[in-house]
């Protein structure tokens, strides 16, 4: 193997990034960082405009998911654009989440500034609920409540088996299909933005 050959084996390219990343190659993190950066960081300051100091922790953990993650995408489901935006949106409903909890539970002494924090814990509260209602609006109403009670509220589907009379099977068999529905949701998503 001359020098050459061995140089283009540290070339990243569109066709061998995903596989350099699953290899833990810095220089596909790189490249992921230059090519995907603008559309990371538009999400980002789409869902953050208003929390400036949180954005590049969080478009900074963005890509660290992306570094830890990178052997769960898989192309023949989704397209890497899509995978990366999906966990923007993600990661800044976690950091909106951080900051309400932040506000609920900071130590204030001024009643003053309590009021102020309680209206902004409450203004983001209700930004984050629609944030999510947009989320999920491509869903109907029964498989919206599905998600609600499993990934918001967190309950163990034997719950919300008995609370909505549906058998385990056929709850996974809608989450299923809602997931089905969301990446498409977020495609488009990622066309606008």
């Amino acid at each position: 193997m001359n020098q050459r050959e061995g140089y283009n084996d540290l070339k990243i390219t569109q066709e061998n990034f995903v596989l350099k990343l699953a290899q833990k190659n810095e220089r596909a993190l790189e490249y992921v960082i230059d090519n995907y950066g603008g559309l990371v960081k538009a999400i980002v300051k789409k869902h953050l405009h208003n929390l400036a100091g949180y954005q590049e922790e969080c478009i900074d953990d963005v890509f660290l998911a992306v570094w830890n993650n990178s052997h769960s995408f898989d192309p023949a489901k989704n397209t890497f654009a899509n995978w990366i935006a999906a966990i923007a949106k993600y990661k800044t409903i976690d950091y909106r989440r951080k900051f309400i909890k932040q506000l609920q539970h900071e130590n204030l002494d001024a009643q003053e500034i309590a009021v102020e924090g309680g209206f902004h814990s409450e203004l983001f509260q209700h930004e984050l609920d629609k944030d999510l209602d947009d989320f999920l609006s491509c869903l109907n109403t029964q498989d919206k409540e599905l998600f609600l009670k499993l990934y918001v509220q967190e309950q163990d589907v034997g719950l919300i088996s008995k609370e909505t009379g549906l058998k385990r099977a056929v709850i996974y068999n809608r989450i299923s299909r809602g997931k089905q529905k969301l990446k498409k949701s977020a495609h488009l998503l990622e066309r606008r933005i």
